[in-house]
């Protein structure tokens, strides 16, 4: 079975490697070893933006701190999408909290699930409870009946003890 290459990262994966958490820079570094690439979705960095213009102090230097280093040194890459896609993915969003998948309050976090389903990117890092717990087969079965992609959330330690053995 092939492994994936491609994951979206959270916004609290990037907050993490900027607070240098050992976990997240663990993770960071067996993608990297294993040839993965990681990318930013338009949601992400829309967050990262106003958490480093309207965040707490802490919050500020740290989203900061990932914007910078994100494409230049941490080697993540931007994944825009179209115009249509943005709307299949916020529409995709919408179902997902409306079928009550992820709470209604987490609507940046469905967004991204959606954004790297259109992409067809199948797997998400990131250390949020309400991701990694909600129900995964009602999840990938909103994301089939809309025609999208399947998406796999990965916490920091499933993915390292999933992707960091040996090749």
């Amino acid at each position: 079975m092939l492994k994936p290459k491609l994951f979206g990262a959270d916004t609290n994966f990037l907050m993490d490697l900027a607070d240098e958490r050992e976990s997240a820079w663990s993770s960071w570094e067996v993608g990297k070893q294993r040839g993965h690439s990681f990318l930013i979705f338009p949601v992400v960095a829309g967050e990262l933006f106003h958490l480093s213009e309207k965040g707490q102090s802490k919050e500020k230097v740290l989203a900061s701190f990932a914007l910078e280093r994100a494409i230049s040194e941490w080697k993540f890459t931007p994944r825009d999408l179209s115009d249509t896609e943005e709307e299949i993915a916020r529409l995709g969003a919408e179902n997902l909290l409306h079928e009550d998948i992820l709470p209604e309050k987490e609507f940046n976090d469905a967004f991204l699930v959606c954004q790297a389903a259109v992409a067809g990117v199948p797997c998400i890092l990131s250390n949020d409870a309400h991701l990694k717990d909600c129900d995964q087969q009602r999840l990938q079965a909103v994301l089939q009946d809309r025609e999208l992609s399947p998406v796999i959330i990965f916490r920091y330690g499933s993915y390292i003890r999933s992707f960091g053995t040996r090749r």
